[in-house]
């Protein structure tokens, strides 16, 4: 994290000492993570720092996943999309429509690339995307699912999986190692398998 572009050595520090205090304590929660009040006082005043962009702490952890590997070897990529679920009864953030869609839940979808050694050591995200659904449009089920026959798939959720493979498969490329991916069930879907084999 030392080598993230935030335009300010200090944030840069804060972040070096963020990161530590959260692989010390990895609660997810701010307040249990520091339980200074200073401490905390200035990991909120980061977070919430407009110029600390996710995308320039997102490309260094990416960065450092891939300098983990070795010239010449095959990483295994493993591929997933998940759910995160946020509170906001009030409405108030920007989340959008989360799970089923008989119930009422807001978060964001969220599709991790991780990388494995061959041996099976974990060396961490190589790629992740997210990105928020629209509300859902009111119709009959038969209808969205022929509306959805008939979109492009650079416009679907699966895309995803392509470009979170595309993407990590430039960053390894860069440090001379092959990926080999995994995916589960969610990506049995002929338009992924194909954009998948395009990549080698």
């Amino acid at each position: 994290f030392g080598r993230a572009q935030l335009n300010d050595v200090r944030r840069a520090r804060r972040l070096v000492a963020m990161a530590a205090a959260a692989a010390r304590r990895p609660s997810g929660k701010v307040a249990t993570v520091f339980d200074r009040d200073e401490e905390r006082a200035g990991a909120y005043d980061f977070l919430e720092n407009p110029a600390v962009k996710a995308d320039a702490l997102a490309a260094v952890l990416f960065e450092a996943t891939a300098a983990r590997t070795h010239p010449g070897e095959t990483v295994y990529v493993v591929i997933d999309g998940t759910t995160l679920t946020l509170t906001d009864r009030k409405e108030v953030r920007e989340l959008g429509r989360v799970g089923s869609p008989n119930r009422a839940a807001r978060g964001i979808q969220v599709m991790n690339a991780f990388a494995v050694a061959a041996d099976g050591v974990p060396l961490g995200l190589i790629d992740q995307i997210y990105w928020i659904r629209d509300a859902l449009e009111v119709m009959p089920k038969n209808e969205r699912t022929a509306r959805n026959q008939q979109r492009p798939f650079e416009e679907k959720e699966c895309a995803n999986f392509a470009r979170a493979a595309e993407s990590a498969v430039g960053r390894l490329a860069k440090v001379g190692v092959r990926a080999c991916f995994v995916i589960d069930r969610e990506a049995d879907n002929t338009d992924i398998l194909f954009a998948l084999g395009r990549l080698d």
